[in-house]
């Protein structure tokens, strides 16, 4: 019975982390496209933005464009990061290609090095529910996810 939970718990976990990186992908190609060709010009895309984001978030998401640089700096590595991390979870790839595994968990590792400073800048000068509100726990998560890094390349060199 209690294995039976088990495995219950980690096929849930499997398509949360899928669903999640199905987001975040999506989300960050949406960034990468709109920064350059402006595809959130597009009325399909413009009506799917306010369906997922709301009347009140939509401009603020058309607002990015102001800051390309920093968009770009952001959605680029996350893109990458995003389908990267989940390819440190998958068993198989780390006992069958150890060296593509430790490959991989590099560029992760890497591109967090740029999300977190990137992300910061978001919070702090474009947010959109309040500087102090946004950023408070967006701080907090990061942090989270600086220990988590840290923890994962301590384990990884043990």
């Amino acid at each position: 019975m209690k294995e039976r939970v088990l495995k219950a718990f980690e096929a849930l976990g499997w398509v949360v982390l899928v669903l999640l990186s199905i987001i975040g992908v999506a989300g960050s190609v949406m960034h990468l496209l709109d920064s350059g060709i402006r595809v959130g010009d597009l009325e399909t895309v413009q009506r799917t933005t306010l369906k997922l984001y709301g009347v009140d978030f939509a401009p603020h998401w058309y607002d990015f464009r102001k800051i390309t640089p920093v968009r770009v700096a952001h959605m680029a590595p996350g893109l990458i990061w995003m389908i990267f991390a989940p390819l440190q979870m998958v068993r198989r790839i780390r006992v069958a290609m150890p060296r593509f595994h430790r490959w991989v968990g590099r560029v992760a590792v890497a591109m967090t090095l740029i999300l977190i400073p990137s992300g910061i800048v978001f919070a702090a000068f474009h947010p959109f529910a309040g500087a102090f509100v946004e950023l408070v726990p967006i701080l907090f998560f990061t942090a989270i996810y600086v220990i988590s890094v840290i923890l994962g390349v301590r384990a990884a060199r043990a």
